[in-house]
């Protein structure tokens, strides 16, 4: 996921990412969930009471999606053959 300030809009009492990362730690195909942000936004993420236990990362995406795809992958923990990256959202303007 890159992820710039739309989603963190409070929906419900919560950031609406909240809700998102809850149905994917829900799902038993998810193992693991790297975030990408904008760089300055990283610490504050990564350290949201919110956040689920699937998060195994939050990092600062790059400029382009390409970018912030392969930040995240690189973050994956090793998982032998089973690294696949599915990015969920990206927030034009970051």
């Amino acid at each position: 996921m890159e992820i710039g300030g739309q989603p963190l809009v409070p929906v419900g009492g919560r950031p609406l990412l909240a809700w998102t990362l809850d149905a994917l730690q829900a799902s038993p195909d998810v193992a693991r969930i790297v975030i990408a942000t904008a760089a300055d936004r990283v610490a504050a993420l990564a350290e949201a009471s919110w956040l689920p236990t699937k998060v195994v990362a939050v990092v600062a995406g790059g400029d382009r999606r390409q970018a912030s795809v392969a930040a995240g992958v690189g973050a994956l923990p090793d998982a032998g053959d089973d690294r696949r990256a599915v990015p969920c959202t990206r927030i034009a303007g970051q």
